[in-house]
């Protein structure tokens, strides 16, 4: 199967709502699918979008880097 490349722009968010990050004051971020480029929770939403949906999307900690170690 033909692996593709997925672009989209970011805004990421604390729990409280405040903005931390984004990308819509510059180019989107590209990943390839399927070769471990971005984090597993994040691709598998973004896998199921249709081309320009806009979609909040949580990533549990256990798809993403883990459980919090200080």
């Amino acid at each position: 199967m033909a692996k593709q490349v997925i672009s989209f722009h970011y805004e990421l968010k604390n729990e409280k709502g405040q903005a931390l990050e984004s990308s819509r004051d510059g180019d989107p971020l590209s990943f390839l699918e399927g070769v471990g480029q971005i984090i597993p929770g994040l691709e598998k939403a973004l896998l199921n979008l249709p081309v320009g949906q806009i979609q909040k999307v949580d990533v549990p900690y256990q798809e993403a880097y883990g459980p919090y170690d200080q």
